[in-house]
């Protein structure tokens, strides 16, 4: 992963779900400064109980594209505890 370039952008993450986590892993990998803020634990929300983000059903290309890449990102978080 990258690490945070001096200067560089500084990103607040709100939710430490599925998405949230992917999007702050994504970043991070673009050497930003990132920081996640979650009122719980990581997946405690819908990503963690319901998986709710992986079950809607919906015909819009870019959602769905936006679910792969999180369930994607997800798995390589799992093995790290962060789930």
């Amino acid at each position: 992963m990258g690490s945070a370039s001096p200067g560089g952008p500084r990103i607040v993450v709100i939710g430490a779900g599925a998405a949230g986590l992917a999007t702050a892993l994504a970043a991070a990998r673009l050497g930003a400064a990132v920081t996640v803020l979650e009122r719980d634990h990581p997946a405690s929300g819908s990503s963690g109980l319901s998986a709710g983000i992986f079950n809607r059903q919906t015909p819009d290309a870019l959602e769905q594209e936006l679910r792969c890449f999180s369930v994607a990102r997800l798995a390589e978080l799992e093995p790290a505890g962060l789930r």
